[in-house]
């Protein structure tokens, strides 16, 4: 896979975690009640587990920020841009070297707007001048640094 869908959490204060503690309780092990089990055909609970095995060069990170009810959940993301190490939630048995890897955010797009409709703009580093850009539909804008927040939507990291 290349994209790891994501929902946005808040602490029993209400801050919204940071992003890895995000990423964290999407992999909890999940306990399913009245689970159909192929083996012995009977009702049963059952706990589904999903871990990470190998990450691709390019990790597109999507936040869940439409709900099933039709509203969107504007809870801030909490990062600051730092390299990401996704070391923590990968599978105890793997050996795989994009476990040691840190991932770098070098773009992402925003959505400004309700669930109803709303506005798309991106942020990216250029691989040219490794500066940041503001992308809105057809102008282009130098920024000093990626802006997190309520309307990232997406993340890209490699």
């Amino acid at each position: 896979f290349n994209i790891l869908k994501v929902s946005l959490v808040r602490d029993s204060n209400g801050s919204p975690l940071p992003l890895l503690q995000c990423i964290e309780k999407e992999l909890t092990p999940e306990e399913i009640e009245e689970y159909a089990c192929d083996a012995c055909k009977q009702k049963c609970t059952t706990t589904k587990s999903v871990s990470i095995w190998r990450l691709p060069k390019v990790l597109i990170v999507t936040l869940k920020r439409f709900t099933p009810m039709g509203t969107k959940d504007t809870t801030p993301l909490n990062y600051d841009g730092t390299p990401l190490n996704l070391s923590p939630v990968f599978s105890s048995e793997s050996f795989e070297e994009s476990k040691q890897k840190h991932y770098k955010c070098f773009a992402t797009v925003d959505h400004h707007g309700s669930h109803m409709g709303g506005h798309y703009t991106a942020q990216a580093l250029s691989p040219v001048w490794h500066t940041w850009h503001l992308y809105d539909d057809e102008s282009v804008h130098p920024i000093q640094e990626p802006k997190y927040g309520h309307s990232t939507y997406i993340l890209m990291f490699r």
